[in-house]
């Protein structure tokens, strides 16, 4: 039931993968009810010391006794055996969600972290992973990099992204924008939950949600969504030099010889490259670069 795709590279030495992508995982009517969810969930309250407005949830709890859409859906990745054997074990979670145009300006790049004032001085740290849960088909790609290699996965409704929690990423503009809206349920996952700042309060919400997908041993056919995909992110060594695509890179926009067109009813291809090292520049995004000196 489970079919995993390698996307590697051909290089001489082997470095972490760095996205692991998963398709086809939540029901049609699961991703309605968590985005009827969202809509109308308060934002969290957090201490005036935390700079970071997330929820957060034990692992155990969410796989216990969920209490609303998104811990149904945190339990359910903590069942699915491509997430488990990457993340390995958690404490739990933080979750919060995104929504904007596709024609607004896109999220700038940065590593998540939690921010926190201790002292008079702001503390950060990442989490272990960092993930993606696109609610919507809008908007532009997120892009990850790990030295000089690059990963752009489009948003494709019902799609999971996840990586690794200290990489820089943010999001491209849009190839096609529609003025529509770009929704995302953003999951940080943390071994440790002293480190995790956000919010204890669990906010309430319908936990029977109906076409949930089952990971134990019922009948497919009754699981909601069939087989699921997960395709292991690792970038292709390309001839073009990094310096013919770092304006693009900076301007947050697919450079154009790597854009590729969407299909009509099918996901959209992912971009995974790494750039000759000799050419590379590894300062060449300077908000980035400060923010994590």
């Amino acid at each position: 039931s489970l079919h995993v795709d390698h996307v590697s590279a051909q290089m001489e030495v082997e470095s972490r993968p760095v996205a692991l992508v998963v398709e086809s995982f939540f029901s049609e009517a699961q991703l309605d009810s968590l985005k009827a969810f969202i809509q109308d969930c308060p934002e969290p309250e957090v201490p005036p010391n935390v700079l970071t407005e997330e929820y957060w949830v034990f692992a155990e709890d969410v796989l216990q006794q969920p209490c609303n859409p998104p811990e149904v859906l945190i339990g359910q990745l903590l069942r699915c055996p491509d997430v488990i054997a990457t993340i390995g074990e958690v404490a739990g979670a933080q979750w919060s969600w995104h929504d904007y145009l596709d024609t607004d300006d896109p999220k700038v790049y940065h590593t998540d972290c939690n921010r926190r004032l201790v002292d008079c001085e702001t503390i950060r740290t990442n989490p272990d992973w960092s993930s993606v849960v696109y609610l919507t088909n809008e908007g532009g790609a997120t892009m990850i990099w790990q030295d000089n290699e690059f990963v752009a996965v489009q948003p494709y409704r019902g799609r999971y992204l996840l990586f690794p929690g200290d990489l820089p990423h943010g999001v491209l503009c849009a190839q096609e924008p529609k003025n529509k809206d770009r929704i995302i349920l953003s999951i940080t996952w943390w071994r440790d939950a002293d480190a995790a700042t956000g919010s204890r309060v669990r906010p309430p919400g319908c936990c029977e949600l109906p076409g949930l997908r089952s990971t134990g041993d019922e009948d497919e056919s009754e699981a909601g969504t069939g087989p699921y995909r997960s395709t292991v992110l690792i970038g292709k060594l390309i001839s073009v030099p990094f310096s013919d695509h770092v304006d693009e890179w900076l301007a947050q926009r697919m450079p154009v010889d790597l854009q590729t067109p969407r299909e009509e009813g099918k996901p959209p291809a992912h971009v995974a490259v790494r750039y000759i090292s000799d050419d590379f520049n590894p300062g060449w995004c300077p908000l980035v670069a400060h923010a994590m000196n």
